[in-house]
């Protein structure tokens, strides 16, 4: 996975909302779209 942010900003940040920024091609869903409640930091 490659992020554009500071890995102290990452270090913050939930596994949710680390997924939703990871790339994925328009085919995939992320496993985080499949629960019905989600946690963001």
């Amino acid at each position: 996975e490659r992020y554009v942010y500071g890995q102290e900003l990452l270090d913050k940040l939930s596994p949710e909302t680390l997924e939703l920024m990871a790339y994925a091609s328009h085919q995939h869903t992320k496993e985080v779209a499949k629960h019905d409640v989600i946690h963001l930091s």
